[in-house]
């Protein structure tokens, strides 16, 4: 993925990092990506052909390696052998692309999408169990701990929006998280404790016997899981956090969840005519205009209609999270408020301390910038 290109300075700690979508492989494919023709598709089947040419079956030495997956991000475009789940009787507009289902999109429309995202999942899992068959043939699988997990999931009109960088509903923060070790005395388990991705970190240097209280700061915010492959109980989180910096012109999030609760808030402003001003800015800046002419309900719907600045959830008997009972519950809403403040408060610390020695990564090849616009992550 160019987001993750090593000229951003992700291969800092790695002995090799191999940057994709640059192989001549995925170059030279078709990368008609709908209206993304700049941006080369690395598929699921080139990760694990590039660990494969990486790692050195013939070495003593302890592995660590990051396999990142882009398959399951937008435009859904299974290979055509891996369209399980599709229709393929469907006629409609819809084609893979986010943008193809904003606006007036039938039941049947997201359905097909929901099923081109389906398919992409199993092709990505059937590349997975390629890579598994590999490390057992190579005498690996037993000694290797394998954890899976996604970054953020994508919506389908269960809020009345598409896709990911979007309020922190639980169709895109409830994601997988799966870890399987060789030796494990438990054949499978499931933690049902409240546990984040800031844990995998730690429960990584348990598992490669780091004392975690030598290696990192104080202001570590994950725990370590490992007990759970082996049928130990896990200490699990009272609450978990969420921020959100959209890409668009749609506000920022933050949220909080506890075994029962959560609890959105939005930095919405009041929509005076700064608002207006500042919005207008930001389509312009941002090249929207042509996104909301093609898709004005959908715009419509999200940034004018949303007036509620505070959501809050009964989780017990709204899983669905449909009903805002924010104004009926203020003592709850308050104080999930003020955790999120003391979490904001105590990340702001934590950068603090950060930014005394982080490095600054200028962004010069015009080539790398296009490509990470037309993807989303830059003006």
């Amino acid at each position: 993925m160019p987001n993750m290109n090593s000229s951003w300075g992700f291969d800092k700690g790695f002995d090799v990092y191999r940057d994709l979508f640059e192989d001549d492989i995925v170059q030279q494919r078709a990368t008609d990506d709908h209206e993304r023709t700049d941006v080369p598709l690395v598929r699921a089947e080139d990760v694990t052909r590039g660990f494969k040419e990486e790692h050195d079956v013939d070495s003593d030495r302890p592995f660590f390696a990051l396999l990142w997956s882009n398959e399951t991000h937008g435009p859904y475009v299974p290979p055509e052998e891996h369209r399980n789940f599709v229709d393929e009787t469907y006629s409609g507009p819809v084609d893979g692309t986010i943008d193809s289902t904003l606006d007036s999109a039938t039941e049947e429309d997201i359905q097909h999408l929901v099923d081109l995202y389906d398919s992409e999942i199993r092709y990505n899992d059937d590349c997975f169990g390629t890579l598994i068959d590999y490390l057992g043939r190579m005498g690996e699988l037993e000694d290797t701990l394998i954890v899976v997990l996604g970054d953020h999931g994508d919506a389908f009109n269960e809020h009345g929006e598409f896709g990911h960088g979007l309020p922190p509903h639980e169709e895109l923060v409830h994601v997988p998280l799966i870890a399987s070790y060789g030796d494990s005395r438990v054949e499978s388990a499931i933690v049902d404790e409240l546990v984040s991705l800031v844990d995998l970190y730690p429960t990584l240097l348990e598992y490669a016997d780091v004392d975690v209280h030598d290696t990192v700061s104080e202001s570590l915010q994950g725990r370590s899981l490992a007990g759970a492959m082996t049928g130990e109980s896990v200490d699990g989180h009272e609450h978990a956090f969420v921020d959100v910096c959209t890409y668009d012109v749609t506000e920022t999030s933050q949220a909080v969840r506890s075994d029962e609760w959560k609890y959105i808030r939005f930095d919405r402003g009041e929509k005076n005519a700064s608002w207006v001003v500042r919005s207008a800015k930001l389509v312009l800046e941002k090249n929207l205009l042509l996104d909301i002419l093609q898709n004005p309900t959908y715009y419509y719907r999200r940034f004018v209609e949303q007036d509620d600045s505070e959501l809050l959830y009964d989780l017990t008997t709204d899983p669905m999270e449909t009903e805002n009972v924010s104004e009926d519950l203020p003592d709850h809403r308050d104080r999930f408020d003020r955790l999120l403040e003391e979490w904001c408060a105590e990340c702001e610390s934590i950068r603090a301390d950060m930014d005394a020695t982080k490095t600054t990564i200028e962004i010069e090849d015009g080539t790398q910038k296009e490509r990470l616009r037309q993807l989303g992550y830059l003006e």
